[in-house]
């Protein structure tokens, strides 16, 4: 049996995105374990944490299962189908039709990759709506700071002003 190098590339990147999504997935689970120790952590901090370690988790279950696709083209020979119904077709006269057998193929084929496109958009869609959240999450956060400044502010600046015009308490 010959190895392709196109199938020793798809083994180190499955390999590779399926050790990276283990990897973000055990750093998500200390997170979430973390987050059950910390007792002063402000409830919406929490929250948004909670939130943040599930859209990671989900977008490494999704890694997990393209990168089992991707491997499981290769692992069930449907590279090899693919091109030998290529070679069928452009065999074949350019009126002939697919026999169903060739059909069946075509359609399953067709479908798989769908489905992996799918799985990838919707990596790309929690991914989005990660960096939408972290986004607000930054926006409340200085918004808060910048109001707990200006009140520290404001109560030095009285507190000089007292303390200008003699009024000491």
């Amino acid at each position: 049996m010959r190895i392709s190098t196109e199938f020793l590339w798809a083994a180190v990147i499955v390999t590779g995105v399926i050790g990276l999504a283990g990897y973000f997935a055990w750093q998500q689970r200390r997170v979430l374990r973390r987050l059950k120790e910390i007792e002063n952590l402000h409830p919406e901090d929490q929250r948004y944490q909670r939130l943040h370690a599930g859209r990671v988790l989900i977008c490494c279950v999704l890694m997990i299962v393209v990168a089992g696709m991707v491997g499981g083209w290769y692992a069930f020979g449907l590279d090899a189908e693919a091109s030998q119904l290529s070679k069928q077709a452009a065999d074949q006269a350019d009126n002939q039709r697919l026999d169903p057998d060739q059909q069946r193929s075509l359609t399953f084929i067709t479908f798989y990759w769908i489905v992996a496109i799918l799985l990838v958009l919707g990596m790309i869609y929690v991914a989005l709506m990660d960096i939408w959240a972290v986004r607000r999450f930054g926006l409340r956060q200085t918004r808060q700071l910048q109001a707990d400044r200006r009140a520290m502010l404001e109560r030095q600046i009285m507190l000089m002003r007292t303390e200008r015009n003699g009024h000491q308490d």
